[in-house]
């Protein structure tokens, strides 16, 4: 049974053997743990994302603006928490105005959902059923997470193709 507040997250033992006395403690699974655990869901500490000016993608194949370069990320470990940077990375908005500008607004608030597999960080985003994303943009996304996450080698932003971290 995982059960979570705002804080930390605990696994419990499922037993229906009340008082028992078996001596098993919760184990903490908090954004505190120095050990990763792969499908770990994280939470992106000060997320910001935004398209870059006036590049945007008509077709989610073609860009407007061949000139942008390549999708990167970076890292920098400061303290107890890494700094990801992410830019140039394609990512999926909604055509007409308004409803690009809800939804930037609606993903810098909520946050991506961030997890990890091994080495490699993958950063997902929810999206509103009720929007056609047929519009892109080359954005850029930074955010922080626990140290723990200090040996993130590749990312994987929005479902698309694998990128290598650089250490900045």
């Amino acid at each position: 049974i995982v059960s979570s507040s705002s804080e930390r997250s605990v696994i419990e033992s499922s037993s229906s053997c009340e008082g028992c006395g078996n001596g098993i403690d919760p184990i903490d699974i908090s954004s505190s743990s120095s050990e990763l655990r792969d499908g770990d869901i994280a939470h992106a500490g000060d997320f910001s994302i935004q398209c870059v000016d006036d590049v945007i993608y008509v077709k989610l194949d073609s860009a407007v603006a061949p000139d942008v370069a390549g999708p990167e990320a970076f890292k920098h470990v400061e303290g107890d928490s890494v700094k990801f940077v992410l830019q140039n990375v394609y990512f999926a908005i909604p055509c007409e105005g308004e409803a690009q500008k809800q939804f930037l607004q609606g993903v810098n608030e909520g946050g991506p959902f961030v997890s990890s597999e091994g080495d490699t960080l993958y950063v997902a985003f929810s999206r509103s059923k009720g929007w056609e994303y047929g519009c892109g943009c080359a954005a850029k996304a930074t955010f922080t997470l626990d140290k723990a996450y200090s040996g993130i080698n590749y990312t994987v932003f929005d479902q698309k193709e694998t990128l290598p971290v650089q250490e900045n």
